[in-house]
């Protein structure tokens, strides 16, 4: 009896250094997956701050597109103004080109008319000096038949 007393203490014991030794092992693994779990947060933590970064970026990067978008907006209505105003300069300058043939023609007009005008006031001077010639004539032959009366 006092053997299956000390064979019960023994088992007993046994079971308790085993259970121990489990429970110790146990506690090794809890505090090994606790190191794991806070050098994992760490690094879930450090990902975060990475991620907000990068957010931020982002959005600095979207503010900066829009902000190009709206200057290449700008530039593109300065520029379809400049376009148009081109387009009236080459219509007012084809007017001129028009205007300035027209006024050269005139101009030709003009010299060839000033061209007949001077050819006949020399034409009319000529027949003038003819003219007062021949009254010359006249008048001599008069005072010629008055001599011969």
């Amino acid at each position: 009896l006092e053997a299956a007393a000390e064979i019960q203490d023994l088992r007993k014991f046994a079971y308790k250094a085993k259970y121990d030794g489990e429970l110790c092992e146990a506690q090794q693994v809890l505090a090994k997956t606790r190191e794991e779990l806070v050098a994992k947060g760490a690094h879930v933590e450090n990902l975060r701050h990475e991620l907000a970064v990068h957010r931020e970026a982002s959005h600095q990067d979207a503010r900066t597109i829009k902000s190009l978008e709206g200057e290449c907006s700008r530039v593109e209505s300065k520029f379809m103004g400049m376009h148009q105003e081109l387009a009236a300069q080459k219509a007012k300058a084809a007017v001129a080109r028009e205007e300035s043939q027209e006024l050269r023609a005139h101009a030709r007009e003009a010299a060839d008319l000033r061209g007949r005008a001077q050819a006949s006031e020399a034409q009319l001077l000529g027949e003038e000096a003819a003219l007062a010639t021949r009254k010359l004539e006249v008048e001599a032959m008069r005072e010629e038949d008055q001599e011969l009366r």
